[in-house]
């Protein structure tokens, strides 16, 4: 039942726009989600791949028409499930770092620009 979540959850992973992302909005992103960010469309690839190989071998019903590299591809389709599933909950937790720090730099710059006005304010009294 594990594998088939799993399997599930890298279906949905494929179905998902984030693969289409252009990198031009990903500038935006903080640096250590720019990462895990471009290793999960990486791994969505491969999983791509490996469906199309899947596909392949369902249609000829020939697994040794797959070459070497072809084969220990499909072999190793468990691992990138399990690696696009930790770097999919990484980056939803690095997500919310970024989100964090984001806010509380928006919070400290309008605290300055405040302070800056109460002290413009109390100079133009004087």
């Amino acid at each position: 039942r594990a594998d088939e979540a799993r399997a599930a959850a890298a279906a949905a992973a494929l179905d998902t726009n984030d693969a289409d992302k252009p990198p031009a909005a990903e500038a935006a992103e903080n640096a250590y989600v720019a990462v895990v960010a471009k290793k999960v469309r990486a791994l969505k690839k491969k999983l791509t791949k490996i469906a199309a190989l899947e596909k392949k071998v369902a249609e000829t019903e020939d697994i040794a028409a797959l070459n070497d590299d072809q084969t220990e591809l499909l072999r190793s389709k468990e691992r990138v499930e399990h690696a696009l599933t930790d770097l999919e909950a990484l980056k939803v937790q690095l997500d919310e770092v970024a989100d964090a720090e984001d806010r509380d730099k928006k919070k400290a710059a309008d605290d300055t620009r405040a302070a800056d006005r109460a002290r413009a304010a109390a100079d133009a009294a004087e």
